[in-house]
């Protein structure tokens, strides 16, 4: 594992370089903004997207470490030195957990977190924003038969996380409360894990344990965007803080944007809603005389599954806009070819969604050092079990 202050600041100083360098790149969104800000720098670059075929496009996201062949070869090749990370090991064990009927790629994130969370040290276990209570019950009855807490915003998924822990013969007591407006006091000296706690979730367990003295922390993070009420994504470390990138949540959101354990029938349906979007604004260009592209609230699923025509019908009656008869086959493959066009530039982003991730994770255990933790962070389990698998490891001694 990575691990050492100096250390983490010296990779988080390297990543910061990186992003500020070439931020041309990764800040632009081509399905938003057709124009290509970084096309006179790296035109070589836009020839070689554009020529992509839609199958190699694909390939191309789904499996980035394609691109060190290629027009982006070395600009993935400095992006893989910085963002590897070492495996976190197999850890201890665990064959007595009962599943409860635990859907099979998420019992193994569980499994995978339990392994190495076993060895944290405190006298309790604190499964933060623990939905069902998986991890908790796992760890308190399979790993260290310790006190279990839930903390957790929905009272019947800590109800029923609460009777199923009982029922193993676990000590549990569940605190229901969103933690993001409602103190919630952990007790001193206990473990805290956080499988997939998006965003200012993560943080306020950080900040709440560091304060009321946890022994340590077990946190795999997720959704960096997840800041409500932020226009920009904060900084915790003083080390970012010397080296900012200033991150929007909307900018954030691209280090999860990935499809990695999304069904091909999901992918079909955002590719489709994606296409009908494109395809919608470019008739309401033409009826506003508007230059960029405009955002539009959740679509329902029942419009992106039924014709361009009835998409644009619906759309266009909740937006308040009159739409000049159109031709519905033309205008619908308007929209795909700019959908094609988008995503084929969208892959100069590709090798900078784990530097940004890596980047504010990092920033996160920096933090948690400045509060006297030692940490360090590896991969918890393969990309193809989750993309979101750094595991951060904090103990205070």
């Amino acid at each position: 594992m990575l691990s050492g202050t100096d250390a983490i600041a010296e990779r988080l100083a390297g990543l910061a370089a990186f992003l500020e360098t070439h931020q041309t790149l990764w800040r632009h969104r081509p399905y938003l903004d057709p124009d290509v800000p970084w096309a006179e720098r790296h035109p070589q670059v836009v020839d070689w997207l554009l020529q992509r075929t839609e199958k190699e496009v694909e390939t191309l996201h789904a499996e980035p470490e394609q691109l060190a062949e290629g027009a982006l070869s070395s600009l993935w090749r400095d992006a893989a030195k910085l963002v590897h990370m070492p495996s976190v090991g197999e850890g201890i064990p665990i064959s007595a957990w009962k599943t409860f009927r635990v859907a099979g790629r998420k019992r193994r994130q569980v499994e995978a977190t339990m392994r190495v969370a076993a060895r944290l040290p405190g006298w309790a276990w604190v499964d933060w924003c623990s939905g069902k209570g998986h991890l908790g019950r796992g760890l308190a009855t399979a790993a260290q038969r310790r006190p279990l807490l839930y903390v957790e915003q929905h009272r019947h998924l800590a109800v029923a996380a609460t009777a199923r822990a009982r029922a193993e013969g676990t000590a549990v007591d569940a605190v229901v409360a969103d933690v993001l407006r409602q103190p919630v006091d952990l007790p001193a000296g206990a473990a805290v894990v956080a499988l997939h706690a998006c965003g200012a979730l993560t943080d306020t367990a950080c900040e709440r344990g560091g304060r009321a003295g946890v022994r340590s922390f077990g946190l795999v993070p997720c959704c960096y965007h997840h800041f409500p009420g932020h226009d920009v994504v904060p900084l915790r470390s003083q080390v970012a803080r010397a080296h900012p990138v200033t991150l929007s949540p909307r900018a954030a959101r691209f280090a999860t944007a990935e499809e990695v354990v999304a069904s091909p029938r999901r992918r079909a349906r955002r590719r489709r809603e994606q296409a009908f979007r494109l395809g919608f604004d470019l008739l309401r260009r033409e009826v506003t005389g508007a230059a960029s592209y405009t955002s539009l609230q959740s679509i329902p699923l029942a419009w992106v599954l039924g014709s361009f025509e009835g998409f644009v019908a619906r759309v266009a009656e909740r937006e308040g806009l009159v739409m000049p008869a159109f031709d519905p086959a033309t205008a619908e493959a308007r929209g795909w070819r700019a959908w094609l066009e988008a995503t084929r530039l969208s892959v100069a982003r590709v090798p900078f969604r784990r530097a940004l991730e890596l980047y504010l994770v990092l920033d996160r255990a920096l933090w948690l050092a400045e509060a006297g933790y030692e940490v360090a962070l590896g991969e918890l389990c393969p990309r193809a079990l989750t993309p979101r698998n750094l595991w951060l490891r904090a103990v205070r001694y």
